[in-house]
């Protein structure tokens, strides 16, 4: 018992960064001027970078994608296969005489098929 509760107090406990008087000059505006603690605006920093970083790579394969004319030929025929599904999905509101989805109670909608 003695080990996990060690094991949730370092859990628990916050972490000790270093960092450089200017970088904290930036912080220390930066909580001043959201009204929040340095700590909060450190991690929405990590957050919003974590974010980033994820959307470069996912730009990145993107690109690489594009790049690859048998790959983006193959991407698009899907997407276009992906189109027709939603289309076939699709109704008329009596009322607005606009496209609709169909709203089911139950499972899948009528005429759905696996493709």
């Amino acid at each position: 018992m003695g080990d996990r509760m060690t094991q949730t107090r370092k859990r628990d406990r916050d972490a000790v960064v270093r960092i450089d008087s200017h970088t904290d000059e930036i912080l220390s505006a930066l909580a001043r001027e959201r009204n929040e603690d340095k700590k909060q605006v450190l991690a929405d920093s990590v957050e919003m970078l974590r974010r980033q970083t994820l959307l470069d790579v996912l730009c990145e394969a993107y690109r690489d994608l594009k790049n690859d004319p048998e790959a983006w030929a193959r991407e698009v025929a899907e997407r276009a296969e992906w189109q027709s599904a939603e289309l076939e999905r699709l109704e008329v509101d009596p009322v607005t005489q606009k496209s609709r989805v169909p709203t089911h109670r139950t499972g899948a909608p009528p005429n759905s098929h696996n493709r």
